[in-house]
């Protein structure tokens, strides 16, 4: 019996992905990896994306995956709200009738977002079983970048529906469905993030100086500022060197403070095949975020054998063990900050907390590991 009848259901995979901005390096390398899963799994995959980069898409052309030639517009310079929501919604228009036009070429369509209502409202019309993937709450995300209530809002009925109108939902850590009330509809969890041989230990945790790090987005709701404002209250002990590495809305507020702290030292966003090395620098990475789904550069840091201190969000707590696997903190205050920044560099078993760190990823996030999981879960569609 040939593999379309035994698995018909799944041979043809749409992948959605919504619009991001010019700071969102994390969502494309997510995208990229589930593409490198997908592939050997399905027998077709059609990217359906609005702006992915040009780097990106010369990477993922061969004979299974192709991509759409849909070149939609969304600006994201729109500040005020009743621009936002008319952005918004001309691009969930824009992207359904794209998914439309391709509906004779898919089984069922992977959606890397929440909140596009329309698209899995189309999808699941035409009977194409739309499966909202690696999630994280993007209401909770408006709320702490300091958004209109009023788009905070809609945001958080456009997420609620779009939950209710998909067929099954997959996340990449246990924790996230809990955080988001996910109760129903749940395949098995699915992380996305591959290990590659690039990101490995290549500097042992004890020959490595007090360097503490922040790599990421600089926005309101990764806490970026309180990182920075906890430097002064962590130097009163102890003298360590701080490290930024990122972009984002808050660029000019981080570099002012660099005037603030002698012992402060601030990078541009880095190319990813440069992480590694930055990260084999570093003796502690600090993950302050309000919110967060399964946060690449956690993952990233672990396999370079980098204990992460972080605040329990997302599905962090799902792979951090506290003085086990890195470091978790009651909230990203400042002051907890400071206070978690100093325990973690105190701490006498952080050779351990390293390898410990390694050992997991190995186990849990190969690429092997990775195919395998997705395997069951489309099985399970």
């Amino acid at each position: 019996m040939s593999n379309k009848h035994k698995n018909p259901r799944v041979l043809n995979i749409g992948l959605l992905t919504a619009p991001s901005g010019k700071y969102s390096d994390s969502y494309y390398s997510i995208t990229m990896n589930f593409i490198r899963i997908l592939t050997p799994l399905v027998e077709n995959l059609l990217i359906i994306s609005e702006n992915l980069p040009e780097r990106y898409k010369k990477r993922v052309i061969n004979k299974k995956v192709g991509l759409t030639d849909n070149n939609c517009i969304f600006k994201r310079d729109f500040y005020q709200i009743f621009r936002k929501i008319i952005a918004n919604l001309i691009m969930q228009i824009r992207l359904s009738f794209v998914l439309m036009r391709v509906f004779n070429r898919i089984d069922c369509v992977f959606i890397f977002s929440g909140t596009l209502l329309l698209p899995t409202l189309f999808a699941r019309i035409f009977g194409k079983k739309p499966i909202l993937t690696a999630l994280a709450s993007e209401s909770s995300y408006a709320k702490y970048q300091g958004y209109n209530y009023l788009y905070f809002i809609i945001i958080k009925f456009l997420e609620f529906l779009t939950i209710q109108m998909s067929y099954k939902i997959t996340v990449e850590s246990p924790n996230v469905a809990v955080l988001m009330r996910l109760n129903r509809k749940l395949l098995p969890s699915g992380p996305l993030f591959i290990i590659s041989d690039n990101f490995k230990i290549i500097n042992p945790i004890n020959k490595r100086e007090n360097n503490v790090g922040y790599i990421g987005r600089l926005s309101e709701e990764k806490g970026v500022l309180n990182y920075l404002k906890s430097i002064s209250k962590v130097s009163v002990k102890y003298r360590l060197k701080f490290l930024v590495i990122g972009d984002g809305q808050l660029r000019q507020d981080v570099e002012d403070r660099k005037y603030i702290y002698g012992n402060l030292e601030i990078l541009d966003r880095i190319p990813h095949e440069d992480l590694p090395y930055r990260l084999n620098q570093l003796k502690l990475l600090v993950i302050p975020s309000y919110t967060e789904g399964l946060p690449n550069i956690m993952l990233e840091a672990m396999a370079c054998g980098t204990p992460v201190l972080a605040t329990p969000v997302g599905g962090i707590p799902d792979i951090i063990k506290d003085g086990e696997t890195g470091f978790l903190m009651e909230n990203n205050s400042s002051e907890c900050i400071a206070i978690n920044i100093i325990r973690a560099m105190e701490d006498h078993d952080l050779g351990m907390i390293s390898k410990n760190a390694r050992i997991l990823l190995e186990s849990e996030f190969t690429y092997e590991v990775a195919v395998k999981r997705w395997r069951n879960i489309l099985k399970s569609i």
